[in-house]
């Protein structure tokens, strides 16, 4: 089905935004006729955008740059649709003005709260192939992300009645899957995320998708899954412990936590990289491994990783320590893990 394109609140804010660059609304936001007269009241649509969301709709690199340097944030989100800078950039079909947004750490795969629609998503949608291309190149797009409908960004291509450059875009989205496909096969083993190719692929990413191991390293799927004999593989090959995955950035310590697997977690509380992860805090929660070991009541890991010396003073962003962590959810058995003067 041909999809029916509309005026959306971003469009409208940004052709509101250009008259007033012009000159075509006053001061006040009186919209003026040919002879210099009020002609009629009007309420500004673009109020709700900041400086740096106007300046990437319009392509604006220079000003981007400039915003960005004076400490405007490519993570603020628009009050009414929840869309970053980066959609809006997306929405314009600025490559350039893109590139300055994602270099500044902008998120590329963030889904806007009033539609789920992708900065990718955005730039389908308003036809910007050279945007698509862009984006596509970099290697953490999640061309896979679904709208509210159910639909990636390449379902809106529409099927029938295609103008020129819905042609162009189909070509891009099929060579793009294509190569993503042939990638993968000669990558790694059918299940997606054992490397074919060892030692060098050993820290190699999985591409975003919908597997639930988004752009993570074949070490933290083992971890996740606590497939042992992978681990050790992987581990011997010269895997990566510090590497974070998306969009937790949790690490390997914190994956075994979390799931309970006690028999990887001995294996990296020895690993003489296990320093650079003992104590991370998870962005999104501030736990440490102890804190997701304990979250989830498993004592075994949890005692693991207290018996290896972890810091429990560190407090996540819910104001808890892991010994707090175990009193909330009365984890008697996990409590007696302390030293008696941490549990009175």
């Amino acid at each position: 089905m041909h999809c029916i394109r509309t005026i959306s609140v971003w469009c409208m804010a940004i052709i509101m935004f250009s008259c007033v660059e012009q000159g075509s609304v006053g001061d006040k936001g009186k919209l003026k006729g040919d002879n210099g007269d009020i002609q009629t009241e009007i309420h500004s649509q673009d109020e709700h955008l900041t400086p740096l969301m106007k300046a990437s709709g319009l392509g604006d690199t220079e000003l981007v740059k400039e915003l960005l340097k004076s400490g405007e944030s490519p993570f603020l989100l628009d009050s009414i649709t929840g869309t970053s800078p980066l959609h809006f950039a997306a929405q314009g079909g600025s490559v350039e003005t893109a590139k300055v947004l994602v270099d500044a750490g902008a998120l590329i795969n963030l889904q806007a709260e009033s539609n789920s629609f992708t900065p990718l998503m955005v730039a389908t949608w308003y036809r910007n192939p050279e945007m698509i291309k862009y984006l596509l190149s970099l290697k953490q797009i999640n061309p896979l992300k679904k709208d509210n409908y159910g639909r990636i960004a390449a379902d809106f291509v529409p099927l029938e009645n295609r103008e020129p450059v819905d042609e162009e875009i189909a070509v891009i989205y099929e060579e793009y899957f294509k190569n993503r496909q042939a990638f993968i096969d000669s990558k790694f083993e059918t299940n997606g995320f054992v490397p074919k190719n060892l030692p060098e692929d050993v820290n190699i990413r999985i591409p975003n998708g919908d597997k639930g191991y988004d752009f993570h390293t074949p070490l933290l799927v083992s971890a996740l899954r606590g497939n042992k004999p992978l681990f050790v593989e992987l581990l011997g090959n010269g895997a990566d412990i510090s590497l974070t995955g998306e969009y937790m950035k949790a690490n390997v310590a914190h994956k075994a936590g979390y799931q309970g697997h006690a028999d990887i977690m001995k294996i990296i509380v020895k690993d003489p990289d296990f320093y650079k992860i003992a104590n991370a805090q998870g962005p999104t929660n501030g736990y440490t491994p102890l804190h997701d070991a304990i979250w989830h009541g498993h004592t075994r890991t949890a005692k693991i990783l207290l018996d290896a010396g972890v810091d429990t003073s560190l407090v996540a962003w819910d104001g808890l320590t892991p010994l707090e962590l175990a009193k909330k959810y009365n984890y008697s058995e996990i409590i007696e893990l302390f030293p008696s003067h941490e549990s009175k």
